[in-house]
């Protein structure tokens, strides 16, 4: 019933973009199954920066599209038992006990993404979730879902003269047209087996060859992308002044060309306006799309969290 966004061509969602055959992508590296074996979760969210005051807002939400031919009304009939067979019962408990510590409240935006967005007559499904681990559904207009993202946002907020070429959902495309953009995104929060927040992982594909040793943070901070950069930052940020827990922000370069041996990380420190590359380095890619070479690159992320806090 419930399916993750899927990254495609906002002008024809069934182009999706090229991907590595042999080597897989991070998100198969770090699937939660295999991150289980470091006693570890890993969380994809979507998060509000208030523009105006350049401060979190306490709002997270997890993205999830409806199975074609399934529409709300099904849905909304047991939200929390579709919601848990989705994610399982140690995800949903590991979100609630982070997001409860952190005072963040979070929704899941449920879609049934055939709808054309551009009729106000369109509807979006928000669940909320309470520390009761209760699962409210709102259908939501569309018109009164763009006003939540500005109040969220802190005032209208845009992607861009042409908006998104790919988006995780037909929602998220049409949305970019407007002055109520969907919000940004943590690729992946990875969380202890205390539920607390160790480290944020951001996934850079590079498609312009297989070699990505010269890929770097100055490709791309400050400029063009540095919104995007310093979103991550001042999550890392509300986390620290939360609790004062120091946690990195890891970027993972991988190539979509199957004839790259390579990828590369980079660990982030630094506050918004100023992040800076404090280590960094080449690592081997699966050589073939199983559990045992992928756990090879799960077993990294200690090493990689260590080298962060290291003086």
């Amino acid at each position: 019933m419930l399916n993750n966004p899927k990254l495609a061509l906002c002008t024809n969602r069934n182009i999706l973009p090229k991907r590595n055959e042999k080597s897989g992508s991070p998100e198969d590296w770090f699937a939660n199954d295999l991150l289980a074996k470091q006693g570890m979760v890993g969380i994809g969210l979507d998060f509000f920066v208030n523009w105006t005051q350049h401060s979190l807002t306490p709002v997270v939400w997890i993205k999830q599209v409806l199975s074609v031919g399934v529409g709300y009304d099904q849905f909304i009939r047991d939200p929390k038992a579709h919601l848990l067979a989705k994610f399982g019962q140690g995800y949903i408990d590991a979100l609630n006990a982070f997001s409860s510590r952190y005072d963040l409240s979070v929704a899941f935006i449920v879609v049934d993404d055939l709808q054309p967005w551009n009729d106000p007559q369109s509807v979006v499904c928000r669940v909320d979730m309470n520390r009761e681990l209760e699962f409210k559904p709102v259908l939501q207009p569309i018109e009164d879902f763009k006003a939540l993202i500005r109040k969220n946002s802190g005032g209208a907020v845009h992607v861009g003269n042409k908006g998104l070429i790919y988006g995780t959902s037909g929602l998220e495309c049409s949305l970019s047209h407007t002055d109520s953009a969907y919000p940004g995104d943590i690729d992946l929060l990875v969380l202890d087996n205390q539920s607390e927040p160790i480290a944020i992982l951001e996934f850079k594909k590079h498609t312009l060859s297989a070699d990505v040793s010269k890929q770097t943070l100055s490709d791309y901070y400050p400029v063009p992308d540095a919104r995007k950069y310093n979103r991550l930052a001042i999550f890392k940020e509300y986390i620290a002044n939360k609790t004062g827990r120091d946690i990195p922000i890891i970027i993972i370069f991988y190539p979509s060309n199957a004839a790259g041996d390579d990828g590369k990380i980079e660990i982030l420190s630094g506050k918004p306006g100023t992040l800076v590359v404090k280590k960094g380095g080449l690592f081997r890619l699966p050589k073939e799309k199983t559990a045992l070479a992928f756990l090879r690159i799960v077993n990294l992320l200690p090493k990689l969290i260590g080298l962060y806090h290291e003086q």
